[in-house]
């Protein structure tokens, strides 16, 4: 059912919490509130579609189960911006809420639905990085969902929040809607038994529980960072938990309390468009992840580097009068190589977007014969590991070995030679080889692997290369 609101001349605008959630404000406060709500609306929603676009346009990026998780994020926040900025320019030129009960019921629905669906889906990707970091911690091999189970995660989420948002329209229920105090449609209370339902299941399943379950997954993620810290990608992720945080807490939990909580009426305007720039914060930090922005913004890259490099290359080159000459001592110039070799070593390793894995020797000499990641013998790499990085040509398309076993025969030979010749331990040898250490049946995690090879080649102390 959809409650009308009254106006401030009303006998039922009593001055009480439920009456003030139904009395409009003055025109010229609503015109101006719906104006700011529908700019701010389409620019989430062109922001959110951008995000949206960027993805689905390149194959390598809609394979990435994060990329997927992350438009089924963008979505929610795509629709209800788009319709909220539709009917709020609709109001603003009708100069009074415009469409009618029908409206009413349909705002109320995109509203409640982009909410809650944007929300739960921050929780799926909490706990999908939650169980990624746990994994990495305790030196187990990641297996991302399938498509099909991302898929149907994100499914879910979305038709949980469709009927979710589609409650109020159940008779039974104590769940009406209306327009918040002539603004915008949505759940409001409006006697004892609706503020009992409203706080006790319709605020907890929207925001509550979210919340706190986005906060104990991000926990047992910081946790487990604590354990190990070895790479590039665990440190994204813990960037990414932050950020992820700082949405919610910072911009959907003030939303929602300034509209459902309090009852002033600027609080509330702060709150409506507070949950709109959440859309474009939103976009904002998708597009930050590392891949996306590639795609996003590689001009602009490149003419960072180009405009950062000659601005260096004009400082540091020497000025010659006529006449004059310019010495530069050894000592200086090993020390200016010194540090260019450290910068090109640390842009190195940043590249480098998956653990890198490695097989201890004792296993590698015990399995026999070329080992594959499905084998799961291999670990974690850690700062007192010897690694040993095999180069090499696969022998055909499918395995980089011979029925025989010559090359890895070869290796063994190589890999004992060059632990003889440098007097190593041999329990703090490891080889890298691309066969065992990176996963040769998860897609996703193939690409990452093979993207981080310049990395995982820099982290080594030798390389082999076996030849006949």
């Amino acid at each position: 059912m959809v409650l009308h609101a009254f106006g401030k001349d009303d006998p039922a605008a009593d001055g009480s919490r439920w009456a003030n959630m139904r009395t409009n404000m003055s025109e010229e406060k609503m015109r101006t509130f719906w104006f700011c709500y529908a700019v701010t609306a389409e620019l989430s929603a062109v922001a959110s579609f951008i995000v949206i676009a960027i993805i689905l346009r390149r194959p390598h990026l809609r394979e990435q189960i994060f990329n997927k998780f992350i438009i089924g994020l963008a979505f929610p926040d795509f629709i209800f911006s788009l319709l909220c900025g539709f009917t709020c320019f609709a109001n603003f030129l009708a100069g009074r809420y415009f469409g009618g009960d029908l409206e009413c019921q349909i705002q109320a629905w995109y509203c409640i639905y982009g909410i809650s669906c944007s929300i739960w889906m921050n929780v799926v990707i909490a706990r999908e990085l939650s169980r990624l970091v746990r994994n990495v911690a305790v030196g187990k091999r990641y297996q991302a969902p399938s498509d099909g189970v991302a898929c149907m995660q994100i499914v879910a989420v979305h038709i949980f929040a469709a009927c979710f948002a589609a409650l109020p329209l159940i008779p039974a229920l104590p769940a009406d809607v209306g327009p918040l105090e002539g603004v915008a449609c949505l759940p409001i209370e409006y006697d004892q038994t609706s503020t009992i339902f409203h706080w006790c299941f319709t605020l907890p399943l929207m925001l509550v529980v979210p919340v706190l379950l986005i906060g104990w997954y991000s926990c047992l993620a910081h946790r487990s960072v604590g354990i190990v810290m070895v790479s590039a990608a665990d440190r994204s992720i813990v960037i990414f938990f932050r950020r992820l945080l700082f949405i919610l807490l910072v911009m959907w939990a003030p939303a929602g309390i300034t509209i459902w909580v309090l009852t002033d009426r600027d609080l509330t305007f702060w709150g409506g468009l507070w949950s709109h720039i959440q859309g474009i914060v939103s976009a904002t930090i998708y597009v930050t992840k590392a891949d996306i922005w590639k795609e996003f913004m590689p001009c602009a890259c490149a003419l960072q580097w180009q405009t950062s490099h000659e601005a260096r290359a004009q400082v540091n080159r020497p000025r010659l009068d006529s006449g004059s000459s310019v010495e530069i001592s050894k000592t200086e110039t090993l020390a200016n190589l010194g540090q260019l070799s450290q910068r090109v070593y640390d842009q190195i390793l940043s590249v480098e977007q998956w653990p890198m894995q490695i097989v201890p020797s004792s296993s590698f000499f015990d399995i026999g014969r070329f080992p594959r990641s499905s084998d799961n013998i291999t670990r974690l790499c850690t700062e007192s590991d010897t690694v040993i990085f095999v180069s090499h040509r696969w022998w055909d398309d499918h395995c980089p070995d011979n029925a025989a076993g010559e090359k890895y025969a070869r290796v063994c030979k190589g890999v004992k030679r060059i632990m003889s010749k440098h007097s190593l331990d041999a329990s703090q040898v490891a080889i890298w080889c691309d066969w065992a250490c990176i996963s040769q049946d998860d897609p996703t995690e193939l690409r990452l692997g093979i993207d981080s090879l310049i990395a995982y080649a820099a982290r080594s102390d030798y390389i082999l290369i076996p030849v006949a």
